[in-house]
């Protein structure tokens, strides 16, 4: 369960980021965006060429030790995507953003809370789960004007530290197939209880 806060007129607490988490490719079709009211109202479902470009090359057939997912930039990569797909699966956020609630914006909103989260975790990698969900809470309120009361938000923090934990050990193949399953249209029926 979830309402819908009162708007305030405040702008936008944000951070700004000095390399967008996702850059402007990010979805196959570039001439749908989130932020501009479509006749239809839903965001680009796939964050395919990006992670494909980045991810899935010619080497994905590979070992993780040989693709280089112990260095440090293999992980973070790995680590951005799952984020990314944890919070374009989390329903509320997605209802959040196909409606507008976040204004004219949201989509922009939601790519920024991907950059956040991933900048959060990797500057305090000991940050708890409530710590994660707290921030969640307070972003879906300030930005989105939803209160989010569906117990929702401790299932996406849970996922998002799993997923740093696996990231840095190097276990990657569960976000591949999440990645693959997204790809290929399952995305709706994706479930972030499935990632653990």
């Amino acid at each position: 369960m979830y309402r819908r806060s009162l708007s305030d007129n405040q702008p936008p607490n944000k951070r700004l980021r000095p390399e967008p988490v996702l850059p402007e490719d990010f979805f196959d079709s570039t001439d749908i965006q989130a932020d501009d009211p479509p006749d239809e109202p839903s965001p680009p479902l796939s964050p395919s060429y990006w992670a494909r470009e980045r991810l899935f090359d010619e080497t994905s057939n590979l070992e993780p030790e040989t693709k280089g997912i112990g260095c440090v930039e293999g992980w973070k990569k790995y680590f951005e995507l799952g984020v990314s797909l944890c919070l374009y699966n989390w329903e509320i956020l997605s209802t959040a953003v196909t409606s507008y609630w976040g204004g004219s914006e949201s989509g922009e909103k939601r790519d920024w809370l991907c950059g956040f989260m991933c900048d959060l975790i990797q500057e305090m990698p000991l940050i708890s789960v409530e710590e994660i969900e707290g921030v969640l809470l307070q972003v879906m309120e300030d930005e989105f004007n939803v209160i989010v009361e569906d117990g929702s938000v401790e299932e996406v923090a849970r996922k998002i530290i799993t997923l740093y934990r696996k990231c840095k050990d190097g276990e990657i193949r569960e976000i591949e197939e999440w990645y693959e399953r997204w790809k290929n249209g399952s995305s709706g029926t994706t479930r972030i209880k499935e990632m653990e």
